[in-house]
């Protein structure tokens, strides 16, 4: 496991982009500015690998920035695999983190906890809270489902 002392040896990290880049250092063949990692994979996340070890680069802006590995997951508040930019990130719980993901391609209203009850030709809204699904009500229209799902996330402090 990387240490914060040997990360700061190895890496500079600028916040306010996200990119961590090269320092100087005779142990690593990596020249000094270069940009440090790749985004090459499926899952869309920035590696880097640091002593035959790979890590996110958003677990290693934690560790650069604080001293220390996040005690949860990382979230991307923008939902942006490989947006590391400080203002971006956020330790989170698991519960935090799933509130925060994107929307399925299932989902035909474009609105998380929402979809169209065809048995009785209304939008429904629900949401789920320390995992109980919670019945929020039955629209006309999209728009006024959406707008009550908003409401429900604010009162169950979805939007922290």
């Amino acid at each position: 496991m990387i240490t914060h002392d040997r990360l700061l040896e190895l890496l500079d990290y600028n916040q306010s982009t996200g990119v961590f880049t090269w320092r100087a250092n005779r142990s690593h063949n990596a020249m000094a500015g270069n940009v440090a990692g790749s985004n090459g994979r499926k899952d869309g996340y920035v590696y880097i690998s640091i002593d035959n070890k790979q890590y996110r680069a958003h677990r290693l802006a934690f560790l650069y920035v604080t001293g220390s590995l996040p005690t949860g997951q990382v979230d991307h508040r923008d939902r942006v695999r490989h947006n590391n930019k400080w203002d971006n990130l956020r330790d989170a719980n698991f519960v935090i983190n799933g509130r925060n993901m994107s929307i399925t391609n299932r989902n035909k209203s474009g609105v998380k906890g929402v979809y169209w009850n065809k048995n009785i030709n209304k939008w429904h809204a629900q949401i789920r809270v320390i995992g109980k699904l919670i019945h929020i009500g039955f629209f006309d229209d999209l728009v006024a489902a959406k707008d009550a799902r908003a409401k429900a996330e604010d009162r169950y402090g979805f939007n922290e």
